[in-house]
């Protein structure tokens, strides 16, 4: 799982403007004050959440981030490749109000689902989850899934599911379509912020609610498939013809 510079050069703005949506409609029903990132990449959403009031933040991610892009002190970056974090058991010794945890779960072995769950719950009361679905399509993507298959890995961890963020940025045109999709918050049931989470929303987990496709990001995809359909046909014919 390998990024070049300009990976995550080209993300920035639109990450940056996607964070400040969604951490706007999570802290309309609570204000974290520590917040910890597992797959945080440079550190935008830390820095954002930073933005926002949090005073603590801690971010984990490999080796291939270059630390020279850090968007939060190198103090607050763990520098370690996550699948070894679930291979060796580790365990973090702090806690922290919120975990998210935004497009790595899909790099990540299946076989490590339900460590990562582990890892993601453990330190706190509150999981805010982005993952790709199947077909979505992506650089080192090993494990596509649907969001009922995570819900049912945070359930088994004692977390219900809410669709808190989703309706909030559905039709916002400066947050990455792939949150739209993909986000769902995650509390620890008897918690705090799952009796704050409850008073408004109700926890899901029909296969309904939760295994929405954004149709932006349908037609995106229909049209890549069909480039290589076409491609694939013209090939074959080429060849017949040849």
């Amino acid at each position: 799982m390998t990024y070049s510079e300009e990976f995550f050069t080209s993300r920035e703005k639109v990450t940056e403007a996607s964070a400040n949506k969604v951490f706007d409609v999570i802290w309309s029903y609570f204000q974290a004050e520590s917040v910890l990132d597992v797959g945080c990449a440079t550190g935008i959403w830390l820095c954002e959440a930073q933005k926002k009031g949090v005073s603590k933040v801690y971010g984990i991610d490999g080796p291939w981030v270059p630390v020279e892009h850090l968007k939060i002190e190198q103090d607050d970056f763990w520098t370690k490749d996550i699948v070894d974090i679930l291979n060796q058991k580790v365990s973090l010794d702090s806690k922290f109000d919120m975990t998210i945890c935004i497009e790595l779960a899909e790099h990540l072995p299946e076989n490590k689902s339900d460590d990562l769950i582990e890892f993601l719950t453990n330190p706190t009361d509150v999981v805010l989850f982005s993952a790709a679905v199947k077909g979505q399509g992506g650089t080192g993507h090993v494990n596509e899934n649907t969001q009922s298959y995570w819900q049912k890995k945070f359930d088994n961890a004692g977390f219900d599911a809410f669709d808190v963020v989703r309706p909030e940025i559905w039709t916002s045109p400066e947050v990455n379509m792939i949150y739209k999709q993909n986000m769902i918050v995650y509390a620890r049931r008897s918690s705090a912020a799952h009796s704050t989470f409850s008073k408004t929303h109700v926890a899901i987990s029909d296969e309904y609610s939760l295994n929405r496709v954004y149709p932006e990001l349908l037609e995106k995809r229909s049209r890549a498939l069909d480039k290589l359909v076409a491609k694939k046909l013209k090939n074959r014919f080429k060849k017949y013809f040849s």
